[in-house]
This record gives C-alpha cells, sequence and structure tokens, in this order.
C-alpha cells in the first residue's frame, strides 16, 4: 500500500512539472505574443525570432502587475517599426517619460528581494530612448493600464513594459 501511495505521489509530482513546462513554452511562443499585443494593445508586430520574459509578475492578483519582455528580430527582413513612432527631438522627452514611469512604478511596486531583482532587470537593459529609435504607447482606464514597446533599432530588439493595475 505505502509503495502504491509513493508511486502516484512522484506521478502527481511529474504531472505538475510538466503540465509547469507547457505553460511556460506557452508563455514564450513568439506569434502567441505579438497576437496577444494586437489583441489587447492594438500593435501589430511581426512575429521575433525569440521572446525572452525578463519579468513576469510573481503576484498577479486579478491580472494586475508588471511584465517585461524582449522580443529579438535578429537577421530579418522585416520591419519591425511599421506601426510604431520614430523617436525624435521633438518627443524624447515624452518617450523618456514614459519609460521612467514605468520603472520607477516598478521599483516601488516591490520591497526587498524583489526590488532588487527588477532594478537588476533595468539595469541589464538598454532603457535609454535615443533619437532614432522607435516606440509605441497605449493607456487605458485611466492611466491605470498601459503598453509601452521601444525598438532599439540598432539591436534589433523591441522591449515591452506592460503595467496593469
Amino acid at each position: 500500500m505505502k509503495k502504491l501511495i509513493g508511486i502516484v505521489i512522484v506521478i502527481i509530482v511529474l504531472i505538475s512539472f510538466i503540465g509547469l513546462f507547457w505553460m511556460k513554452s506557452l508563455e514564450s511562443d513568439p506569434l502567441e505574443i505579438v497576437t496577444s499585443y494586437e489583441e489587447r494593445w492594438g500593435i501589430s508586430i511581426p512575429s521575433p525570432n525569440k521572446v525572452t520574459a525578463l519579468w513576469t509578475e510573481p503576484f498577479p492578483a486579478r491580472g494586475d502587475g508588471i511584465w517585461i519582455k524582449r522580443l529579438d528580430y535578429t537577421n530579418q527582413d522585416t520591419s519591425i517599426t511599421r506601426n510604431m513612432i520614430k523617436i525624435t527631438e521633438i518627443n524624447q522627452a515624452e518617450v523618456q517619460q514614459y519609460v521612467s514611469k514605468f520603472i520607477s512604478s516598478s521599483i516601488n511596486s516591490y520591497s526587498d528581494d524583489y526590488k532588487v531583482k527588477i532594478q537588476n532587470v533595468f539595469r541589464d537593459i538598454n532603457v535609454n530612448v535615443e533619437i532614432g529609435d522607435y516606440y509605441y504607447y497605449k493607456s487605458e482606464n485611466g492611466g491605470y493600464d498601459y503598453f509601452i514597446s521601444l525598438c532599439k533599432v540598432s539591436e534589433q530588439v523591441v522591449y515591452t513594459f506592460e503595467w496593469h493595475q
């Protein structure tokens, strides 16, 4: 009887791990990611070569939280900027304000270990808003929910920042 209980527990644990990895693979499917951005935020961008989740909300209550992704378009012959606005001297400060607000709000949302972890994410990525890059910004619910994409043209990378409150 003890052997049967042990086998059942092992099977349950294995099924749980398989389910977790399966759900994780769905989350980073490039086509699913860009499709969700189009459906949720109205931006149509091509499917990237690779999606890296840089930050996934550790405590997503009712869908609230913070998500940061990196979409890599290395060696793709496609216009990743076709639905974005070019950053110029005229709008650079405005776009930097969007990104800075996201960064400070994100860091201030956490305490202790999580604050250090999200600070490390921002330290490790290029979030400088530079002339010649491209962006997309959309807010909803009086600014409580918003989305920013920042295309670093020279790197062939798009960073996406989602805030849901």
